[in-house]
């Protein structure tokens, strides 16, 4: 089982459809996947929370951060699995044992025949996204081809540095690399992309996500973007960045 944290420390830079997207398109290969809503927003867990009912709350994933106590995943599609974020995680920011625990109960997952756990983070850095960088084994930093897209991403090595001295002995993941979401191949976006190419030569995809309707289209239908429209080029898109993906993960 391979443990992903999806993180941009700067909101508005497309971490929840990167999440959703990528994790549909492994599912759809046959992948086991379970999604984590770190985020007490819960934009994530919203996409599939009517059709499911009621999800209680030993399917939050508020359960990750308690040491005792069942957790249940809930089944929302074929291969695709949610514990959802809800606004009891706001509690949960500021104990400082939250991160430890959550990572331990993350790492208890591979029992359960998983492929891949995808944890959606929010964008401040707090003992949530602590707890996220704290049980990856790789990180995930979609961004805009925008010079404040990308600049969330540079306390990230502070964060790491920072829970290396309150957990020492641990082993920290790798990061696996920026991917550029709401890309219009507009002369300034090409120029950064190229930018980045050149700062991080072996870290930038290169599949890029499209700015496109049908994505904020296919979530108010509550659908993935392989429901909405499976054979657009954003389907497309999420499908070469799942293979790229999985060429890193190796």
């Amino acid at each position: 089982m391979h443990v992903v944290s999806v993180l941009n420390l700067k909101g508005g830079v497309g971490k929840t459809m990167t999440t959703l997207t990528l994790g549909a398109a492994l599912a759809l290969r046959g992948k086991r996947v379970i999604l984590v809503d770190n985020d007490p927003q819960g934009n994530l867990s919203s996409i599939f929370r009517p059709e499911h009912g009621f999800l209680n709350p030993e399917g939050w994933t508020s359960s990750l951060y308690s040491a005792e106590g069942p957790v249940r995943i809930a089944s929302v599609r074929d291969n695709l699995y949610l514990l959802a974020g809800t606004k009891s995680l706001a509690g949960v920011r500021a104990k400082d044992e939250g991160p430890g625990i959550f990572a331990d109960r993350i790492a208890k997952l591979k029992t359960a025949g998983v492929d891949f756990v995808l944890i959606d983070n929010n964008p401040q850095l707090s003992n949530l996204s602590l707890a996220g960088i704290l049980a990856a084994d790789f990180f995930l930093v979609p961004t805009q081809a925008e010079v404040w897209g990308y600049e969330g991403a540079d306390g990230l090595n502070e964060a790491v540095q920072n829970l290396a001295k309150r957990y020492p002995g641990r082993k920290f993941g790798k990061f696996l690399g920026f991917i550029i979401t709401a890309y219009a191949g507009t002369s300034g976006q090409r120029t950064l992309r190229n930018d980045m190419r050149r700062a991080y030569p072996d870290l930038l995809f290169e599949t890029v996500i499209p700015r496109r309707t049908a994505f904020p289209d296919a979530i108010r239908e509550r659908k993935t973007i392989f429901e909405y429209a499976p054979s657009g080029d954003e389907a497309a898109a999420c499908n070469s960045l799942a293979t790229e993906f999985l060429r890193k993960i190796g």
